[in-house]
């Protein structure tokens, strides 16, 4: 015998105007600039769609398809340009919005009585704090697929695709005993990244700062274990390399393993901080009212 679907609640269907989407609270710059088109972190991107373009003066490219919770997980941060052109590239005047839609799109747990509810735009000014919270948990999310990528190549041209998105100063680098000497090469020219200087200038909080204070000690482990890790699989050439770059490497070499946990540990509770205020500010209607 089936079994017999019982109703457990209601729920009211919210249609907004097209301009309160959260997909247009960014005003997409022009594509007008050759770039290397990426699928993922390491990945040249491949298939029917392929767009090597992307906006001047942008440092990196915001991928996200569609507006409702089912396709949330197209949302992922990439050093260049995306292949498929879903999303928008990030630039000084969009970042701190690209943030906060970034944040709001990865944190709702889908389920199967939110996939078509959509992203609205944030009911109020956003506050800093929310936006520094925002920014140091997401790169630390596995959505962050910035890297830093050495003589790729796309048509006949080759690239150097660097990591505005590494969140450490060099003279942080620089102070590091454990160095490898070919990467402590690069630091005599090397210029602190966007993001960077950006969070050197914000007030963090608490579980931000725990956050970052994590992954530093993740990051001194990777330099440490440089000669150990799989360097060709994981396209290792700069001292800039992204999260993802970084992360994986470790787990695949076996290295680091407590430091990694500290940084999951510390990325779980800012999760547990930040989700309801997807809800506070309006990104999400409730979900359910349950009778």
């Amino acid at each position: 015998m089936g079994v017999i679907p019982v109703q457990i609640g209601t729920k009211e269907l919210y249609v907004f105007p097209e301009c309160q989407a959260l997909s247009q609270w960014i005003k997409r710059p022009a594509c007008t600039e050759d770039a290397y088109p990426l699928k993922g972190a390491l990945s040249e991107s491949d298939g029917s769609v392929i767009v090597a373009k992307t906006a001047k003066n942008s440092f990196a490219f915001l991928s996200m398809n569609s507006n409702d919770v089912q396709h949330a997980n197209t949302t992922f941060m990439l050093s260049s340009a995306y292949g498929r052109g879903y999303g928008m590239p990030v630039m000084k005047d969009n970042i701190e919005r690209c943030f906060a839609v970034w944040c709001a799109r990865v944190l709702p747990d889908h389920t199967w009585s939110n996939d078509r509810d959509q992203f609205q735009q944030p009911n109020c000014e956003l506050p800093d704090d929310f936006i520094s919270d925002c920014a140091v948990w997401c790169l630390y999310h596995g959505s962050n697929q910035t890297s830093a990528l050495k003589d790729v190549e796309y048509k006949g041209t080759k690239w150097q695709v660097r990591n505005q998105f590494y969140p450490y100063s060099v003279e942080w680098l620089r102070s590091l005993e454990s160095m490898p000497q070919e990467v402590y090469s690069q630091l005599r020219s090397a210029k602190d990244t966007y993001v960077s200087t950006w969070l050197s200038g914000r007030t963090l909080s608490t579980e931000a700062q725990a956050l970052l204070d994590a992954g530093r000690k993740m990051y001194e482990v990777f330099y440490r274990e440089y000669a150990n890790l799989n360097r060709t699989k994981y396209k290792l050439s700069y001292w800039d390399a992204g999260f993802y770059q970084i992360r994986n490497a470790l787990l695949d070499a076996g290295k680091g393993l407590v430091e990694l946990n500290d940084v999951k540990m510390a990325h779980n509770k800012m999760r547990a901080k930040l989700q309801p205020k997807v809800y506070e500010y309006g990104f999400l209607s409730p979900e359910i009212i349950y009778e």
